[in-house]
C-alpha cells in the first residue's frame, strides 16, 4: 500500500516538474517577445515613476537599466512638453483607456523623438511590484503626424520608426 502510494506521489511530482518547465518556457518566451518589441514598454506608479520598462525604452534613451528604473518617467521628456505630461498624468493614470499623449523623449545626443503615448491600467493584482500601475506603450515619430526626423550617426531609433504598425 505504501508503494503504490509513493508511485503515485513520484507520478504526481513528475508532472509538476513538467508543469512547472512548461510554465518557465512560457515565461521565457513572453519576457524575450517584451523586450525586443519594436514599440517601446514602460509601466508606470501612481507618481508617474518607472517600475518596469522593456529593451526597446533603454535603448530609446540610451541609458542603462539602472539609470531608468525606480526614477521619475519625466526625467526624459522634453522640457517643453513635460508641464503638459504632469498636467494630464493623474487623469490619464486613473482612466488610461481612449486616451493618447504625443510628446517628445530626450534622447540621445540631444536627440527629441516624438512618441505617442497609449496606456492601459493594471489592476493591483496583476502589478509586479504589488500597487496600483499604469502600462504605457510608446510608438515612434513613424505613427504621428509630426515628420520623422533624419536619422544620422548619433540618433538612435531601435524599433522606433516601426512602432506605429504596433499600434494599429
Amino acid at each position: 500500500d505504501v508503494q503504490v502510494y509513493q508511485a503515485e506521489l513520484e507520478m504526481q511530482n513528475e508532472e509538476l516538474r513538467q508543469a512547472q518547465s512548461a510554465l518557465q518556457a512560457s515565461r521565457d518566451r513572453y519576457l524575450q517577445l517584451y523586450n525586443e518589441a519594436p514599440t517601446g514598454y514602460i509601466t508606470l506608479d501612481a507618481g508617474a515613476v518607472v517600475v518596469r520598462f522593456n529593451r526597446t525604452f533603454a535603448e530609446m534613451l540610451d541609458k542603462a537599466p539602472a539609470d531608468i528604473v525606480n526614477k521619475p518617467f519625466f526625467s526624459w521628456i522634453d522640457p517643453l512638453d513635460r508641464d503638459v505630461f504632469l498636467g494630464r498624468f493623474k487623469a490619464f493614470f486613473n482612466q488610461p483607456a481612449d486616451k493618447h499623449m504625443e510628446l517628445r523623449l530626450v534622447g540621445p545626443s540631444g536627440h527629441r523623438p516624438w512618441v505617442r503615448i497609449q496606456g492601459r491600467r493594471l489592476a493591483a493584482a496583476d502589478a509586479e511590484p504589488p500597487g496600483d500601475h499604469v502600462h504605457l506603450d510608446l510608438a515612434g515619430p513613424g505613427h504621428l503626424g509630426h515628420p520623422v526626423p533624419p536619422v544620422g550617426a548619433g540618433d538612435l531609433l531601435v524599433g522606433v520608426g516601426q512602432a506605429g504598425q504596433h499600434l494599429q
